[in-house]
């Protein structure tokens, strides 16, 4: 806090104090030169226009309207609205914007007839302090005044002198306190404030009188400013501009003090508040470490009920939502191993089913007497499917596997099919390694069997595969029987992607089920048929690495 305060303290100073002190006096120093500049050549001009002249050599009402007019246009269009004086050799005025009694005070002054005097012999505009004590409003700062000469001789002078009230205007909208302008000689051209007095003498009147305490630094009525200073290129001009810092210094004394104060109270209040925080973190701890240890016990359904500190919550939200995810996966690998083991047992079931077996016995007795040696390829086909069925090894086996089962199980199926029944199995040979669940295939062409033979005179099954992507294998089984209405068809794709259903067709959903399960919501069964002209299976199966893993 201290290091922010005193950060802030110096941004503060540097802002609203150096930069805006600084940018305000290059700002009334760029306007005061242009408008001094601009004063001198119009006064330059102004000295050798025809109608100044002739009002001065030919003084009737007509010249000297239009000499008035010629000058209070230039008055007027100018932004500090300069008095003008326009005097003939005899020092009388001809023309004038000054107010009557403030023409006897021009008259009277010692000031201008000294430079009435210094003008006879110099061509150029001369330029100085004013110390006219004008009244009415007509306060004056800065004199130009030039001698208009005809045939190399005098014949009158022009006196402007710039206005104090309209240097002000301007100066009153720079964001600063206070201003001072000066001439070289340090003498006060315009100044915003009530300048000091000196009961001793020790600095003349009218001049700048002004006490540094650092470089840039005054004192002025025992308060502190920050000055800024710039030199004007005319006639040396020195324009000081002052920010008051003793706001800034009483917030650094108040922010000082405010702190010093809550530093004490902060350190006071740390002991009663150390213990309350510190309990309360070991009432976290302990709920947390509780928590733990009916995690390492086997209750996953402990929950964190507690409300403590945010980083301890966090900590308990992230161990809530992990014991939530590890019941959902110890959910869903129990339904999928369920699923796996009632396909199990349904393969099982069915190859030891009496009727199965029965019509195999049969047609093996026919085989024996017709072909020996196609009974024994039969009884070799038989014993596999049998040793496959009832085999609880790995979950999960290669295609080549499976499909030698399927193969198996066609073969003895078309004994009881006879010409009725023809298959084919086109798989590349690269896909055989891959691993595919136990029992995948069999349960689709089960069911091609089972329900598109019922009124087909001749049923024609299709297995390929094929990497539809470098990691998704695509296994189809097809075929041509008497395919599936759309209603039962949207029926059956109702149950195969809602879960508590109870299906007719168990071995579709058990597959399809089994492979959400295992590999995500993007997998499993998709089911495209038409009736009269067959149904087509198609089984999406993920390969993690390669081909040779799913």
């Amino acid at each position: 806090m201290f290091i922010l305060f005193i950060g802030f303290m110096i941004a503060n100073i540097l802002l609203t104090t150096i930069y805006t002190n600084e940018r305000s006096n290059k700002t009334l120093a760029t306007f005061f030169n242009s408008q001094m500049n601009n004063l001198q050549a119009t006064v330059e001009q102004m000295s050798t226009d025809k109608i100044i002249i002739e009002c001065l050599t030919n003084a009737d009402n007509e010249t000297i309207t239009n000499a008035n007019r010629l000058l209070y246009d230039f008055s007027v269009s100018h932004t500090l609205r300069p008095i003008f004086v326009l005097l003939d050799r005899d020092f009388n005025i001809t023309c004038s914007n000054l107010f009557e009694d403030n023409r006897k005070t021009f008259l009277q002054s010692a000031m201008i007839h000294n430079v009435a005097e210094k003008l006879d012999d110099n061509s150029d505009v001369f330029s100085c302090v004013s110390r006219m004590d004008y009244n009415n409003g007509q306060c004056c700062d800065f004199l130009f005044a030039k001698a208009i000469f005809q045939n190399n001789l005098p014949i009158g002078y022009l006196f402007v002198d710039v206005r104090d009230e309209y240097i002000y205007d301007y100066v009153r909208n720079l964001s600063v306190d206070k201003v001072i302008i000066t001439d070289r000689f340090d003498n006060i051209i315009f100044i915003t404030f009530q300048p000091l007095t000196d009961p001793i003498g020790k600095y003349p009147t009218g001049k700048f009188q002004i006490e540094r305490t650092h470089k840039n630094t005054v004192s002025i009525d025992d308060r502190p400013y920050y000055a800024g200073y710039s030199t004007l290129a005319y006639d040396d001009i020195q324009i000081h501009t002052f920010t008051s810092v003793e706001m800034q210094i009483k917030m650094f004394i108040y922010g000082a003090v405010f702190l010093l104060i809550m530093s004490v109270i902060l350190i006071l209040a740390i002991s009663f508040l150390s213990d309350i925080v510190v309990c309360k973190n070991l009432r976290s701890l302990d709920e947390l470490v509780l928590a733990v240890l009916q995690l390492s016990e086997g209750n996953i359904a402990y929950k964190i009920q507690a409300t403590t500190y945010d980083e301890f919550q966090t900590l308990y939200d992230a161990f809530n939502g992990m014991t939530a995810r590890l019941e959902e996966l110890i959910k869903k690998n129990e339904e999928l191993a369920e699923h796996k083991r009632l396909m199990e047992v349904k393969h099982l079931k069915a190859q030891f089913n009496p009727h199965f077996v029965f019509n195999v016995m049969e047609a093996l007795r026919y085989e024996i007497i017709i072909n020996p040696h196609s009974a024994s390829d039969m009884v070799v086909a038989f014993a596999r499917l049998m040793r496959y069925s009832i085999n609880y090894g790995d979950s999960m086996v290669p295609l080549k596997t499976d499909i030698e089962y399927v193969n198996n199980y066609l073969a003895l199926q078309k004994l009881r099919y006879n010409k009725r029944l023809e298959y084919n199995i086109h798989i590349d040979e690269n896909l055989m390694s891959c691993k595919v669940p136990k029992l995948l295939i069999q349960p689709i062409v089960e069911n091609c069997l089972n329900h598109g033979a019922n009124n087909a005179k001749f049923i024609h099954i299709e297995i390929s595969g094929a990497l539809c992507q470098k990691d998704v294998l695509e296994l189809t089984v097809s075929d041509n029987g008497s395919g599936i209405e759309p209603e039962k068809l949207a029926m059956i794709q109702y149950n195969l992607d809602h879960e508590n259903v109870d299906p007719n067709h168990i071995g579709l959903y058990n597959v399809h089920r089994a492979l959400r399960l295992q590999f995500g919501p993007g997998f499993g069964l998709s089911i495209d048929s038409k009736p009269s002209q067959g149904t087509s299976v198609m089984l999406r199966i993920l390969v993690e690495e390669g081909i040779n893993n799913v």
